[in-house]
């Protein structure tokens, strides 16, 4: 089951690229990471962090895939302060190389 984020306040075009509501496009950066949440309940906390970081522009976690896959696209955030937040909720968090 992909969960995906309500909060989208910019259009996905292709793979690479985001475009604002004025029109201009902005390079995106997507981050991919194993996770250990698993449910409903852990996803809605992991939510009110996503959610309500500027720099995290979509984001959605995948928790039946045997990883608990954890995909952010983001403006500015980095792999480091994505691993620190999930930790300062009590997951698991780890970046996904490929």
């Amino acid at each position: 089951m992909i969960i995906k984020s309500s909060f989208q306040p910019y259009k996905t075009i292709g793979n690479r690229k985001i475009q604002n509501k004025m029109g201009s496009s902005i390079i995106d950066n997507i981050l991919v990471f194993k996770t250990n949440i698993t449910n409903a309940v852990q996803v809605a906390s992991l939510a009110e962090v996503l959610d309500t970081t500027d720099d995290i522009e979509d984001w959605n976690i995948d928790i039946q895939d045997c990883d608990h896959i954890l995909r952010v696209v983001s403006r500015g955030i980095g792999t480091r302060d994505v691993i620190a937040s999930l930790k300062e909720l009590g997951f698991h968090c780890e970046e996904l190389e490929g």
